[in-house]
């Protein structure tokens, strides 16, 4: 009786010291997780805002633009606002703008819209936004990569058209210049 009474109780132990231990590792992924997610850039100041259409949007092509505008020095974060700004104006002016970093290990939404900047100025954002289709070479990689074997007649051209207002089109994006002043 009184072994079985000692495998009970070390028993018991080890399930409350597993469970509290488990509890414990959650709790730290999940402040890891709010950490990464949460970035603060609510600050003025010119962005390009860039959006893909749904036919040709494909799992990670946030990454795969935030990765691009990183490697040409610029700062590319997403937001959770699907609105369109579009603008018969060179640019939209905005209150505020919610961005947050790329989610790590998970998927985004396709329609949600990636951010390059804050520019301090227009001059500085129509500089990057000239250079927005050599920006994006790799990610238009990806999207032939992503359509391979698809019938389509979708325009192949690697540089902008359709440009009206503060927007353009190029290669299934939507690429808009967005003012944020508070």
């Amino acid at each position: 009786m009184k072994r079985y009474a000692h495998c009970l109780m070390t028993s018991f132990v080890f399930i409350t010291a597993a469970f509290s231990y488990s509890l414990a590792a959650q709790s730290r992924s999940t402040t890891t997780q709010a950490r990464i997610k949460k970035i603060p850039a609510n600050y003025s100041g010119f962005y390009i805002s860039f959006e893909m259409c749904h036919a040709c949007a494909y799992i990670g092509w946030q990454r795969d633009v935030v990765s691009a505008l990183g490697k040409a020095g610029v700062k590319g974060l997403v937001s959770d606002d699907v609105s369109s700004h579009y603008a018969p104006q060179s640019y939209w002016t905005l209150k505020t703008l919610q961005l947050r970093g790329v989610k790590k290990g998970e998927d985004e939404d396709w329609q949600l819209p990636v951010y390059a900047g804050p520019f301090d100025s227009k001059h500085a954002a129509d500089q990057v936004f000239l250079q927005v289709p050599s920006i994006l070479h790799p990610v238009f990689d990806e999207v032939d990569k992503q359509r391979v074997g698809l019938n389509d007649n979708y325009n192949r051209a690697r540089k902008f058209h359709d440009c009206t207002g503060n927007q353009c089109d190029i290669y299934g994006f939507f690429v808009q210049l967005v003012r944020v002043q508070r």
